[in-house]
């Protein structure tokens, strides 16, 4: 069969052919290429940032309040001066804590530039954290750390 201005059905199968067969690399790179081993990136992740932030001030109160599912965990601290801020309860590593209590540090990033002393209320941290029943399991104790002392809760 020959098809409007004398071309044949064969002539333009020919010709899909080699165009295809011109395009081989690009086309059996999507088709042939094996899945990754892995999903990091060829250069690797960034390196592990570690917290900055130290262990501040006194601990002042520490309470243990049961919740559905595992208690909270909410101490106060007295930094030195006001201002200080991102104030977190860090769980210490596993290794250096004997396997019946959890450790905390109460940690927080200074102030930037100059700050007053100011009264105690007005330095006054509060930070809360959460700890299902799972991780409570063989605990006794939950201790959390500052700068200049800790405090210790029993169950």
């Amino acid at each position: 069969m020959i098809l409007p201005f004398g071309i044949s059905r064969p002539l333009i199968l020919l010709a899909l052919c080699g165009t295809l067969a011109g395009c081989g690399n690009s086309l059996g790179g999507w088709f042939n290429t094996a899945p990754p081993d892995t999903l990091e990136p060829e250069d690797g992740y960034d390196p592990i940032v570690s917290d900055s932030r130290r262990p501040v001030g006194t601990i002042t109160e520490l309470r243990i309040d049961p919740s559905p599912g595992g208690v909270i965990v909410q101490a106060n601290a007295l930094p030195p001066t006001q201002g200080y801020w991102d104030v977190d309860l860090v769980r210490v590593a596993e290794d250096s804590a004997p396997a019946s209590e959890i450790r905390f540090e109460f940690r927080a990033r200074p102030p930037i530039g100059e700050t007053a002393v100011g009264t105690a209320e007005s330095r006054d941290l509060e930070v809360a954290t959460f700890i299902n029943n799972y991780d409570l399991a063989g605990v006794s104790r939950i201790t959390v750390i500052g700068q200049s002392n800790s405090r210790t809760a029993r169950r």
